[in-house]
């Protein structure tokens, strides 16, 4: 695969236009387009690449293969192999449900098969604080995030509290102190901050899609 085909590829599986990609992966949207232009992906943009993108592979960036994601070590198996079929979508999601998204297999909870998708689980994008990029009723794929320090500058994340809010906001940096600041991309809503120690759960928007039929 040429450079331009394996970057237009992954702005179609983790983002959908050069802006909402260059947002994730931490760079400007001209040098997605510089990229894009003189058909190159510097080491840097791969750099840059895998730290946004863990799942992806180093030899699909280098055009050595056609696959996106890696491999489980030390066996043929896609790291995602062991989980059932598709992840669950969370069309009606309850707040007290929000404690674990990606559990146990629960048969009664719609699943939702997307190729290429590595996100443990799907809910529904409600109200407009982070229009332009998430717009009500998108549906967005999530998967944990183990540690606050794992956070991304930049990145889009669903963050839960203990009382039970379910937030979809823009982390850019790591406060130093005992807040978290939380972004909105709807200039009509200013920054604002939590309590790290109120967190319970923060989640990192891995896709979005705006029809799931």
């Amino acid at each position: 695969m040429e450079p331009r085909e394996i970057i237009n590829t992954l702005i179609e599986q983790f983002g959908g236009t050069q802006k909402v990609f260059s947002e994730r992966i931490g760079v400007s949207q001209p040098t997605i387009a510089s990229w894009l232009a003189q058909n190159k992906l510097t080491r840097g943009g791969k750099m840059r690449i895998l730290e946004a993108l863990p799942d992806v592979e180093m030899a699909f960036l280098d055009g050595r293969r056609t696959g996106l994601y890696r491999k489980a070590e030390n066996t043929g198996r896609d790291i995602h192999a062991d989980l059932p079929e598709g992840a669950p979508f969370y069309h009606n999601l309850p707040a007290s449900a929000g404690q674990n998204y990606a559990g146990d297999y629960d048969p009664s909870v719609k699943r939702v098969v997307i190729p290429g998708s590595v996100a443990e689980a799907f809910l529904p994008v409600k109200g407009n604080s982070m229009d332009p990029t998430l717009q009500n009723g998108d549906i967005v794929g999530i998967k944990a995030v183990t540690s606050i320090e794992n956070i991304r500058p930049n990145g889009l994340y669903l963050i839960l509290t203990t009382d039970n809010e379910r937030m979809l906001k823009r982390i850019r940096n790591i406060d130093r102190g005992e807040e978290l600041t939380l972004y909105s991309d709807n200039p009509d809503y200013s920054p604002f901050q939590v309590l790290k120690s109120q967190i319970c759960g923060i989640y990192r928007v891995t896709s979005f899609i705006r029809d799931i039929e």
